[in-house]
């Protein structure tokens, strides 16, 4: 039955409701009210309690807004609710049990919070709960046992928390349950038997896990055990996953083993010598980072068509790219040294590093390298700009979390890839420096013309600020849809013209119409000149801009239609609750 428009609030009806605190809402006026939907309107301060006067309430969205405090207690008084949404705000303190006593309740989303303490127990009362997402949390504690209770539960995401224990065995008896991912925990034990049968899409990684895999499997599509510590032998049933992760656990390769593509598998990697496989084309040497020895170099020559150009993806300053499918059907990319190169010691040896920096990062924005992804214009502004937070941060972790540091010093958009979640890796270390304290960090000049910092055409000094510059640009490319260049010309002219950022943006889809959207616009584009300045010194750090990314909550101060280049670069970033 429709819902009359009387006793419906939402914005995705085209209500045009300006920013404003909740408690300005009148709720006493709407009494019948059944749907509330109030996303991405910038909403502030606390979730007030007389909400719960609403009693008529199905349907409540507060999702993408910058309300903050406790979720109040008083919302289990909705008895009616169906869907509740929370997610993407800056609630904190525990999650009120009395959220499980919403017998009706069908959708619960509370992540990308603050939230912590442990998980309800109550929850296991939800009897018709298809779909519960708490990730992205500071939520520690085990997985309540009473989760066995959810009959109808589909989607269960605990990812990214400090969830404890083990996963309690009656979550792999959920007959419903397609797609579980409680990665980046704490869990630990072993995998309960009936996960791998009943869900299609399974994502356990980095946590504590240990003991075999489970032999019954059922039909899987998407299975991710990395960085566990995970033993025995591997199912023949995981030959038939779509997408398999298995990587940086102690697996024992047996008879089986030799059916899995060897990016999928790595046997304790840190603790074992890994061999090349080397091969020679018409004078050209090709290396394989090799873990098993299962890759036979004839493959590759028959899935590239002996490297025909028409699998190249790219060129780099001493090797080129070429997307392939290897006979398991792992479509990966493929590098090899241009015939100059394969002769030359040095240029071996940079190879080398590329292959061992990509093989010992562990990082979910550093990867092996993947194919390109061929719809990237097609990308939304939501998905373009966590394209650009990905970048940002892999680049952060390079610089602060790697000892010793490394400056990529060619950041590209040709080596910013996609994996499959469509989050942005950085792949292509050929050019990578490793910083030492003890040394002056003097190099040749490397990289792509049109990337790299101005300074590196007179200096020969190298520092993390090259790469700043470097993720300016590529941040603005990846908004406009073209390399910036006109733009940088343009803006370094002493009278400049006008340039409305509006004009900027790629053309081949829409302007933005939520206020979200057009705020994250209006700060990475912020970011990205301010990692242009010809200062170095003036650029902000890597470190900086992913906090920006995370934390800063700055209003859209101008009509969107009406903000200009020229205000933006005079803006002051800031970012809010670093802590």
């Amino acid at each position: 039955m429709k819902l009359e428009v009387s006793r419906e609030i939402s914005t995705s009806r085209y209500f045009d409701i300006p920013p404003s605190e909740l408690r300005n809402f009148n709720f006493t006026a709407f009494p019948n009210l059944t749907r509330l939907e109030l996303s991405g309107l910038e909403l502030e301060g606390t979730i007030p309690s007389e909400i719960s006067t609403l009693t008529k309430l199905m349907y409540l969205d507060l999702s993408s807004n910058y309300l903050e405090g406790v979720i109040p207690s008083t919302l289990g008084q909705l008895k009616c609710l169906v869907q509740l949404s929370l997610d993407s705000n800056n609630l904190e303190g525990p999650i009120p049990k009395g959220l499980g006593y919403l017998k009706h309740l069908e959708q619960l989303t509370l992540s990308n919070n603050s939230l912590n303490g442990s998980i309800p127990s109550t929850f296991g009362q939800l009897e018709y709960l298809e779909s519960l997402s708490l990730d992205s949390n500071n939520i520690d504690g085990p997985i309540p046992i009473e989760f066995e209770n959810l009959v109808h539960l589909k989607a269960l995401d605990l990812s990214h928390n400090k969830v404890s224990g083990v996963i309690p065995y009656g979550i792999g008896q959920l007959p419903k349950l397609s797609t579980l991912d409680i990665s980046n925990n704490g869990l630990e034990g072993p995998i309960p038997f009936g996960i791998l049968n009943h869900c299609s899409f399974v994502q356990l990684s980095n946590n504590f896990l240990s003991g075999h895999i489970p032999s019954q499997i059922g039909n899987l599509s998407y299975l991710d055990l990395s960085n566990n510590s995970l033993s025995g032998s591997i199912p023949e049933g995981l030959h038939s996953v779509q997408y398999l992760n298995m990587s940086y656990n102690s697996f024992v390769p047996d008879m089986h083993f030799c059916g899995f593509p060897s990016t999928d598998c790595v046997f304790c990697p840190l603790q074992r010598e890994h061999g090349f496989e080397e091969g020679r084309k018409n004078g050209d040497l090709f290396s394989i980072w090799n873990f098993d020895g299962k890759i036979a170099f004839k493959d590759i020559i028959k899935a590239t068509e002996d490297f025909d150009i028409r699998y190249c993806i790219g060129t780099g300053a001493y090797g080129s790219v070429y997307k392939a499918q290897l006979p398991s059907g792992r479509i990966v990319a493929l590098k090899k040294l241009h015939n100059r190169e394969s002769e030359n010691p040095s240029f071996y040896k940079s190879f080398s590093n590329e292959v061992k920096i990509l093989t010992e990062i562990r990082h979910r924005n550093i990867i092996r390298l993947y194919a390109i992804d061929e719809e990237a214009q097609e990308l939304n502004w939501n998905k373009r700009v966590n394209i650009i937070k990905g970048t940002a941060f892999a680049l952060n972790h390079m610089h602060h979390h790697c000892t010793p540091p490394i400056v990529h010093r060619d950041v590209t958009s040709t080596n910013v890839l996609l994996s499959s979640n469509l989050e942005a890796c950085l792949s292509d270390f050929g050019t990578a420096k490793i910083l030492s304290s003890d040394s002056s960090n003097q190099t040749l000049l490397a990289g792509t013309p049109g990337y790299i910092a101005p300074e590196l055409a007179y200096s020969t000094s190298v520092t993390t600020k090259c790469d700043v510059y470097s993720f300016g640009v590529v941040t603005l490319e990846t908004i406009m849809g073209e390399h910036p260049k006109e733009l940088l010309s343009d803006m370094s002219k002493p009278s400049a013209p006008k340039i409305m950022l509006k004009d900027i943006l790629d053309s081949r889809i829409p302007l933005p119409f939520l206020r979200k959207d057009m705020r994250d616009i209006m700060l990475v584009v912020t970011l990205a000149l301010a990692c242009l300045h010809p200062n170095p010194k003036l650029r902000p750090s890597m470190q900086d801009i992913a906090n920006e990314l995370l934390f800063s909550k700055s209003p859209l101060l101008w009509h969107f239609d009406g903000i200009s280049i020229h205000q933006l670069v005079n803006q002051e970033i800031y970012a809010i609750g670093k802590n």
